[in-house]
This record gives C-alpha cells, sequence and structure tokens, in this order.
C-alpha cells in the first residue's frame, strides 16, 4: 500500500520550452491512472549522457524523449537502458507519430508513442500505464522494503 502524497519520476529528453511547459501542465493537473495522491516529479534533461547520469544517481521508471528533436536519441536511449538493472520505460513523442513510427518503436523496445502537440489525459495516461508496468517488472522486495524508493513524505 502506497503513503498518501508519493511521486512518480518522468525524465524529459530533447523538449523545448513550450513543449515542457505542456508536459509539466498536463501532468500537473491530470491523474492518470496513479490516483489523487501522486504527484509527477519531472525530471528535464537535454540529452542522453545527463539523462544516464540522472539513472545511475535515482531510480526513474519512465523517460520520454522528442523524437523531432533528434531522430536517433530514442534509440540511443534504448540501447544504453539494456545496461542498467532497472531501465526505465522509453515513451517516443513526435508530432509526426503515424503507424510506421510506433511500430518501429515498439519493435526496438520502447514502450509507447506520444503525438504532438500533447493531450493532457492521453499524456497522464500512457505515463500512468508505462509507470505501472515498470513496477511489475521490478523484482520483489521483502515486505519491510515493498514502498517505491520515490517516494515523498
Amino acid at each position: 500500500m502506497r503513503k498518501p502524497n508519493w511521486a512518480a519520476t518522468v525524465a524529459l529528453v530533447g523538449f523545448d520550452a513550450a513543449d515542457l511547459d505542456s508536459l509539466t501542465s498536463a501532468l500537473g493537473r491530470e491523474q492518470g491512472l496513479l490516483g489523487a495522491d501522486c504527484k509527477w516529479k519531472i525530471c528535464p534533461r537535454t540529452g542522453v549522457d545527463a539523462t544516464l547520469a540522472t539513472l545511475e544517481r535515482e531510480s526513474v521508471p519512465v523517460v520520454l524523449c522528442n523524437r523531432d528533436d533528434s531522430p536517433e536519441t530514442w534509440k540511443q536511449l534504448l540501447t544504453r537502458f539494456a545496461e542498467l538493472n532497472h531501465p526505465p520505460l522509453l515513451i517516443v513523442a513526435s508530432r509526426h507519430a503515424d503507424e510506421r513510427l510506433w511500430a518501429e518503436a515498439l519493435n526496438v523496445g520502447a514502450h509507447d508513442v506520444l503525438a504532438m502537440p500533447f493531450h493532457g489525459p492521453e499524456v497522464a495516461r500512457t505515463a500512468s500505464l508505462a509507470y505501472l508496468r515498470w513496477q511489475r517488472l521490478q523484482p520483489a522486495a521483502p515486505a519491510a522494503a515493498a514502498q517505491p524508493q520515490h517516494m515523498v513524505a
């Protein structure tokens, strides 16, 4: 059972200020599937190395990457995630999200694709599903340590 007022972390890669504002707003006002007691902790990062440095220091369940900023960045992230013990799930975002991108992303290991401009409920739903799937993929913890590490007191 989760404690009240906990946070689920999502790292952002390659978004400009307008997209960052849109994502922050969407995740701030939409509950998604995690419940009203959950708030999103957003870690904006500009590139692969900064994101990987964050992943080495803290548990980040979800990474959202802008494919339009640099078309190969999301693939580089997936390659590097394969080296991690508890890799995050990747969501690829694009203004050109179509069936081809969706098929490619899912075939190489991304969790999902989001169309831009962002639709608040869809962002929250997709991020929530990724978080819940990531949580299910984690090794079973002893009963005393069963709470997610990224909870807020």
